[in-house]
């Protein structure tokens, strides 16, 4: 069965991108989830209850990143077994980004074997476009709910992100949490990169060069 359409969400592209390839944020929009098990950063186990007439149970899914393209594109694909059947799903994402936010594409494309395919074309269709339907609206639920980073900044086509990890003295800041930055080369922020909670800021950024001393 083959599932297309699409939505936008206030949510910038850089979040959805994240979110979408977050295996603890994604697996959570499934309906009737009982358990995950991230396995490596690109895929993740799940099981995932099913009910579909009589067939009731539960099915174990792998799930894998099998394509991507930062932050534009991204291709999912997981097999499922259990109560006497198997289910693949495929899905793909493309992002486009919006002035206000983020138009997500989606492709989605399931077969079915075993007991599951017995009950007949018309019921597996009518459910697999409302488990769909749930699936998307959980994530659009999710996306309405997660704010744009407060430790990250756009600076044109350059982004700075600041995670949350102790370090050393960086750029004359206290030793705390929030120093980890990333940049290419050096760039002039057009407003302050604000650190958490504490409200630091810093007016430009270096890239940090250290010398091994000599012995």
């Amino acid at each position: 069965m083959h599932l297309e359409g699409s939505f936008v969400t206030p949510a910038s592209r850089d979040v959805v991108w994240g979110f979408l390839l977050n295996p603890n944020d994604i697996a959570p929009c499934f309906p009737d989830l009982q358990s995950l098990e991230v396995t490596s950063p690109e895929s993740f186990k799940a099981k995932v209850k099913v009910g579909i007439s009589v067939v009731k149970g539960i099915v174990d899914f792998d799930f894998r990143i099998a394509e991507k393209t930062p932050p534009s594109a991204a291709k999912l694909i997981g097999t499922g077994r259990g109560v006497g059947s198997n289910i693949e799903i495929q899905t793909a994402f493309t992002l486009d980004e919006l002035g206000s936010g983020t138009k997500v594409g989606w492709i989605a494309d399931v077969t079915v074997g075993g007991i599951i395919a017995g009950l007949g074309t018309k019921l597996l269709d009518s459910t697999s476009s409302k488990m769909v339907e749930q699936v998307l609206g959980n994530l659009q639920e999710r996306l309405k709910e997660r704010p744009e980073s407060e430790h990250s900044t756009q600076i044109g086509r350059d982004s700075i992100h600041v995670s949350k990890l102790t370090s050393r003295l960086v750029y004359g800041l206290p030793e705390a949490e929030l120093v980890s930055i990333r940049v290419d080369e050096c760039a002039q922020p057009s407003a302050p990169i604000h650190f958490g909670g504490d409200k630091k800021q810093i007016d430009s950024v270096k890239p940090i060069r250290r010398n091994r001393e000599s012995h």
